[in-house]
């Protein structure tokens, strides 16, 4: 039940996040002047394009990276280049 519950906070902090990207702290979609809904509509579907390229690029800083040495198929590269000749 904790695990539920903390779950859905953490998606409630995200959906706040992107009004606050929304509104004051962002784009200010409230002061956008525009007239007619489908204008808004249209204005929200850019914004939101943005809001998911920023979540997209902090979820893969988060993750962490691999390091991996070019050694080994440097090896085997130079071994078949050396078998070849």
């Amino acid at each position: 039940m904790a695990k539920t519950c903390i779950e859905w906070y953490s998606w409630r902090w995200t959906i706040e996040e992107v009004f606050k990207i929304l509104k004051k702290e962002g784009y200010n979609i409230e002061a956008s002047e525009l007239e007619y809904a489908s204008s808004v509509k249209k204005l929200s579907i850019l914004i939101m394009e943005v809001v998911i390229k920023l979540f997209l690029m902090r979820l893969s800083y988060a993750e962490l990276e691999l390091e991996l040495s070019a050694d080994p198929a440097l090896q085997s590269r130079n071994k078949s280049s050396l078998t070849t000749r």
